[in-house]
């Protein structure tokens, strides 16, 4: 029996696309859910989707944004920085800590 010759990269492409296809899945069926969901509920998704947006922009985020922030220094410091990932950490923390006002702009 010959082993199979597998590229990595193949098999890498090939559980990326199935988890890609789950999460879109699994995004339609809550979006389903909660489409039927009665109006007698609407409190408690609010309530659950507020403490959502509380736990990304507390306290405790933001320490996580300051620490991520401070190990891209490091790396710049020992000169292992990869500049497009660098850009991307502080884009992504810039976003998730400013979801809220920016979510307000839009919605005046």
């Amino acid at each position: 029996m010959k082993p199979i010759n597998i590229q990595a990269r193949n098999v890498y492409a090939a559980v990326s696309q199935a988890y890609y296809r789950t999460g879109a899945k699994l995004t339609i069926a809550l979006l389903a859910i909660l489409a039927m969901m009665p109006p007698a509920h609407a409190d408690v998704l609010q309530r659950f989707l507020n403490k959502g947006v509380d736990l990304l922009t507390n306290k405790y985020a933001r320490a996580a944004g300051i620490i991520a922030i401070a190990c891209l220094g490091y790396k710049m410091k020992i000169g292992e920085l990869d500049k497009r990932r660098a850009m991307f950490t502080m884009f992504g923390i810039a976003i998730v800590i400013g979801a809220p006002t920016i979510y307000d702009q839009f919605a005046r």
